[in-house]
């Protein structure tokens, strides 16, 4: 099992992650956790014109451009290393440049729910409803990577599982898209019935990540069209932003 998701992530990443991914592992199922913050990331990665230009695209012509040889990165990181000047070393190791850092990713993030805000409000939606409308820009084009990620996982002989990790009206939206594109849906209420999640923090706790698991599994079980010959069924997980690895 791999498990792919980083901290932060949302169906922009998501996507082309699978898409890298997919020769590499060969999985039999993708699962892909939804968590309830990964609408409004999208506007703080993409400009709305971008999203309504991958929204455009027809599922056979998303491309992402080709990964860069790690070693090829690394020694390209080395190089930059040595060749620093003075004050480029002081800002990238002083700590209090490091929080200057810090405080920029954090207005970053603060400008692209302004930004999703804004745009909303222009179209006379209210910002509170970001995240449940499903004509939202942000829920147009998750559903469109959604769709996109069966497309390339049926493509490469893998079968896409959808794991919410969230409730209410956004549950509903992501049921209806699993309706429309036949992906199969995780029953993740087990989730909301105990600890599953840290006090006063929406990241699962050690007992929500096995609870996830175990929904994760029975369902694959479930649903297996013959028994794995592998060990240990092969499994990719994407989106995982709010989990510890089960």
């Amino acid at each position: 099992m791999a498990n792919l998701g980083h901290q932060g992530d949302c169906a922009f990443q998501e996507a082309y992650r699978l898409t890298a991914s997919l020769p590499v592992f060969k999985p039999r199922f993708v699962v892909h956790v939804f968590t309830s913050n990964d609408i409004e990331d999208l506007y703080a990665y993409l400009s709305p014109a971008a999203m309504e230009a991958f929204i455009a695209l027809p599922l056979d012509r998303i491309t992402y451009p080709p990964r860069t040889d790690p070693a090829r990165a690394l020694a390209e990181r080395e190089r930059k290393i040595r060749g620093r000047s003075l004050m480029r070393r002081a800002r990238e190791e002083l700590y209090v440049m490091k929080m200057l850092r810090w405080l920029r990713h954090s207005y970053r993030e603060w400008r692209g729910s302004a930004a999703a805000a804004a745009l909303h409000r222009s179209q006379g939606i209210d910002s509170a409803d970001i995240s449940t409308d499903p004509g939202s820009l942000g829920w147009r084009y998750t559903e469109h990577a959604l769709a996109y990620m069966k497309h390339v996982a049926e493509n490469a002989g893998a079968r896409l599982l959808m794991a919410p990790v969230t409730e209410g009206r956004q549950l509903e939206i992501l049921r209806d898209i699993a309706d429309r594109y036949a992906i199969d849906f995780i029953d993740t209420a087990k989730l909301f019935a105990g600890p599953s999640f840290l006090p006063n923090d929406p990241h699962l706790s050690p007992h929500g990540a096995r609870v996830m698991a175990d929904l994760i599994a029975a369902h694959i079980e479930a649903r297996a069209d013959r028994p794995s010959p592998w060990p240990q069924d092969r499994r990719v997980g994407v989106g995982v932003e709010r989990s510890a690895t089960p």
